[in-house]
């Protein structure tokens, strides 16, 4: 059971749907996580059909067909324009055509019959992204036919939108469909950052992320890319039947060079501030984001000093080489900020590496646990953020509690402890190596696992040695097969308190801060 779709309802012509001119249906399958199979087969010569497989059920109606598949889509169409002289129409106009390719002519109409508190939503958002002006609602200018106006004031001056920059007119567009859906509404939006500044296209992305459940944005903005979590990042290749995550530096590296570099923005960006953030991975992201969790503004601003990947300990010299290079090359006196994992490392390779830092004049602080993600494994924090997920899926049963939380930690925590003790074992012996202690590998290797079963039999300690990227996946594994849910590491940030953080990283939060701030 399903329906014939008429062409009239298709936003794009069928002429040429068929791969090639091959003679097959275009098949376009989508799954929900009640297992419902929805399926759209679209050929030039015959009707589009669309029909759903929800495990044999006998969708007979409408209400039935609707419940097998439940999605509230938000689609967002081309953007436009907007008519220099917008003509009111009636009410049944402009719910036909707010959601259409033609939303464009009628973005006054729509605003004029909206609330005032609803109005006042709308302007809140617009103007936080555009803090010099003052948006106005819409008003009618009696010429015949009627005209609908909406003025906003810049330097104290009335303009009507249509006289505004096109970016500006986009975001009014793109803030009215958001406002369409709810947090359980799924958003597709194409090629968003046409016309929109860098720091709108960034913005664009936090807002859609806090605001949907899920959401498909299609782009070529590196500024998006940058801004996203690895795990939403898809890369949609021609040549392939499905899209690919991105999960390594090289593939990262591939999708940057097809997308096109912003090594020259990082520059001008240090060139301006006279000061740089140096990290390993994608560390960055999470810094921002536990620094506007903190209230550190100037940390936590993207526009801030840019914060740039280095490799691990073996890479830090490359930070004082760029230092170099901006102080000789360009004449500018540049300050740096190392941050680096502790990894595996024991505290005297920490000391030493501290040390020989300092005698090369750069500031370099190693975090206590093994990783940034380790100040996540929070039971309190991850209970809520899995709370969240799973009342936007409407699940009622079944809820799990902190204390499952914590003994998911602590049973992962476990698995870890012959590859953690390993680790660490091998960072002593080579350091000791290095150092040509007269010490011998047997004295050492029985200091280094007495100690190390001392420290592990204390869980907060277990937590901060365990690998926090492993342990949040493994964490992952568990949500899915038991609630079909996970949760990110923005998830997970947005949901702990600011007690809950360590102190370390609140210390290294606030210095990094206060550097942003010099």
């Amino acid at each position: 059971m399903g329906y014939q779709v008429p062409d009239s309802v298709l936003p794009f012509s069928l002429a040429n749907v068929a791969h090639n001119y091959s003679a097959g249906d275009a098949v376009v399958e989508f799954r929900h996580s009640n297992k419902a199979l929805a399926t759209i087969r679209l050929h030039p010569e015959r009707a589009a059909r669309f029909f759903i497989d929800a495990g044999g059920a006998y969708l007979s109606t409408s209400s039935k067909f609707r419940a097998a598949f439940p999605i509230d889509l938000v689609i967002v169409p081309t953007l436009a324009p907007l008519e220099a002289d917008e003509v009111w129409v009636e009410d049944t106009t402009v719910r036909r055509n707010s959601t259409t390719r033609l939303a464009s002519r009628v973005l006054r109409n729509i605003w004029y019959r909206r609330s005032d508190e609803e109005f006042i939503l709308f302007r809140n958002d617009v103007e936080r992204a555009w803090p010099s002006i003052m948006l106005k609602k819409p008003e009618l200018r009696r010429d015949t036919p009627l005209v609908v106006e909406m003025y906003y004031s810049e330097d104290r001056i009335d303009r009507e939108v249509q006289w505004a920059g096109f970016g500006f007119q986009v975001w009014l567009q793109i803030q009215t469909h958001l406002r369409r859906g709810t947090p359980a509404s799924v958003l597709l939006i194409d090629e968003p950052d046409i016309y929109l500044h860098p720091d709108l296209q960034r913005r664009l992305l936090r807002s859609v992320r806090n605001q949907f459940v899920q959401f498909v944005m299609a782009t070529h903005s590196v500024e998006i890319v940058n801004e996203a979590e690895p795990n939403e990042i898809i890369s949609i290749i021609p040549h392939l039947k499905s899209g690919r995550r991105i999960h390594t530096d090289e593939e990262f590296a591939s999708l940057y060079h097809y997308l096109g570099s912003t090594d020259n923005a990082d520059y001008a960006r240090i060139a301006r501030s006279r000061r740089v953030i140096f990290v390993e991975g994608k560390d960055g992201r999470a810094l921002r984001r536990f620094a506007a969790r903190c209230n550190l503004k100037q940390l936590a601003d993207p526009q801030g000093p840019p914060i740039v990947r280095l490799g691990g300990f073996s890479q830090w010299r490359r930070a004082i080489d760029a230092v170099w290079a901006f102080k000789h090359v360009l004449d500018l006196e540049i300050d740096a900020f190392c941050l680096f994992d502790r990894d595996y490392r024991s505290d005297e390779q920490v000391d030493a590496f501290i040390s020989s830092a300092a005698e090369a004049d750069v500031v370099c602080h190693v975090l206590r646990r093994k990783e940034i993600e380790n100040y996540l494994l929070i039971p309190d924090a991850i209970h809520r953020a899995l709370l969240r997920r799973i009342r936007t899926r409407g699940q009622a049963s079944n809820i799990p509690t902190v204390n499952d939380v914590a003994g998911w930690l602590d049973e992962i925590c476990h698995e870890f402890k012959i590859p953690v003790m390993s680790r660490r074992l091998a960072n002593v012996l080579q350091f000791a190596k290095e150092r040509g202690s007269p010490v011998d590998q047997s004295t050492l290797i029985s200091q280094c696992t007495t100690e190390f079963e001392q420290e592990w039999r204390d869980a907060s300690i277990r937590l901060t040695r365990v690998p926090g990227k492993e342990v949040l996946a493994r964490i992952n594994d568990t949500l899915q097969s038991q609630f079909k849910v996970a949760v990110t590491e923005a998830m997970l940030i947005d949901s702990l308190q600011v007690a809950e953080l360590d102190v370390d990283l609140q210390r290294v939060l606030q210095q990094l801060n206060n550097f942003c701030n010099e």
